[in-house]
Order: C-alpha cells, then structure tokens, then sequence
C-alpha cells in the first residue's frame, strides 16, 4: 500500500507494515533497504534521517515516558482503534483511516488531552440528571444494542430487577441509557516509574442520544454513572502521568 506523506503540513498515511519498518529502523533494529524504499520515495526519510516534521513524534515513539491505547467502537460493533506515545517535547498518535492505512499524528504533550477529545469526538451532549445504574454486563450490552425492540425489553428487564421502591428512579435512568448508543470509547495511559513498576490511568465512555456515561466494569457487572462533557474532558485531563507517577 502506499506512503502518502505530505512535507508541507506534516500529515503522513501509512499501512502498518510501512509504519513497523519506520519505527523498527528509528529504534536501530535492522531494516532491508528494499523496505525502507517506499519511505525514501515518499519523501518520510531523507539522507539518511527522517523528514524534520515528523522528528519529534518519531523521537516520542522510539523513547516514551508512557503510551496511550484508543478504542472507539459504535453501535454496530465497527472498532478503529489508535496508539500513542509521549516524550517530554512530543506526542504521537497512530490513527485508524479507512482502507487499512493509519494517519501519524504529533502534538505537543500539552495538546494530547485535546487531540484526544478530537479523536473520540467529545462535544456538547444532552445533561442526563439520571442517578447511577449497576448492570449485568450481559444486559447492558443489550441496552446499548443498534435494536430499539432489544433495548426496549432490556430497559424493561431492568426495571423489574429492581426493588418495588426504587424503581421510578431506575426506569428512568434505564430508559436514558437505553436511549441509543452512538458510540463507546476508552483511553488509557500507561507508564513505568524509575523503580520498574507500572502504572496507568484510563477512562470508559458511552455515548448515548440521552447523554454521556462512565462505566466501570467488574466480573459480570458494571457501574455505569451519568456524567457531562466537561467532567469528562477534566478526567482525560487528569489521565497523564505526574511527577509523583514518574518522579524526574
């Protein structure tokens, strides 16, 4: 497949073999002149080196202090996916296009929170004032199916779980997570401090027509909060690691 790289913006489109040769050769493994030709052809190396727009992203994947992992996927169990890695001056981002290839992306470390918004398409959202749900995984997958009559009986089978008391405030949280799903998303940073054990932070969301949603997933059931863009873009936010994660 082809390398379409344009040395104006920066933009770079690859498949994933190509990337694989281009960050195995940034990172000394050792790489066939014949697979790094579609590189130098697009203009990605040059003398030797890579193009200067892509240098700092490129430096972020072959030595990051902690690496993101994207995944989108909508109400007909369609997932694009992406990867990330950050340094001290550069963050990468390996996207999925159509068509099987990736788009390379570099930011600032500062800007990650937002490129990130951007990729899971965080924006203004209905409020939804719904308290929060506890749901058997196998029924919040059928609350979140592209099947109004299968999330309609699920709001229903729902309901009648629940205690005769706190039902009327169950309904409707039900029939706000039943509305609809656009797409479910989750990002996690992860890392490793100076003493070789891990760390990382992530986030779950649902987008439904009713509103946003966290969950929490455990054996067999998840927690599933209510929640508004703007709480959301504060956790991804919060996600980075900080000098008590990785110590200088």
């Amino acid at each position: 497949m082809p390398v379409l790289f344009d040395a104006t913006s920066g933009r770079l489109r690859l498949d994933a073999g190509s990337f694989d040769v281009l960050s195995g050769w940034v990172t000394g493994h050792d790489t066939t002149p014949a697979a790094l030709e579609p590189l130098r052809a697009a203009g990605v190396i040059v003398r030797g080196r890579p193009h200067e727009l892509l240098m700092p992203g490129l430096v972020a994947v072959g030595e990051p202090l902690c690496t993101v992992e994207i995944t989108i996927e909508d109400a007909g169990r369609n997932v694009e996916s992406g990867r990330g890695w950050v340094c001290d001056d550069a963050a990468a981002l390996l996207l999925d296009l159509p068509d099987e290839l990736h788009e390379f992306v570099t930011v600032h470390p500062t800007f990650l929170p937002a490129a990130l918004a951007r990729v899971v398409r965080l924006g203004p959202r209905p409020r939804t004032a719904t308290m929060p749900l506890q749901v058997r995984n196998t029924l919040l997958d059928e609350l979140l199916s592209a099947d109004e009559s299968v999330r309609a009986t699920a709001v229903d089978a729902l309901i009648a779980e629940t205690p005769e008391g706190e039902r009327e405030l169950t309904a409707e949280a039900a029939r706000a997570l039943g509305s609809g799903l656009s797409h479910r998303w989750r990002v996690r940073i992860e890392w490793t401090a100076p003493d070789g054990s891990p760390g990382g932070r992530g986030i779950r969301v649902l987008d439904t027509a009713a509103g946003l949603w966290i969950t929490e997933p455990t054996v067999g059931v998840s927690v599933v909060w209510p929640t508004t863009p703007s709480a959301v873009w504060r956790t991804l936010i919060s996600l980075m690691p900080t000098e008590a994660d990785i110590p200088s």
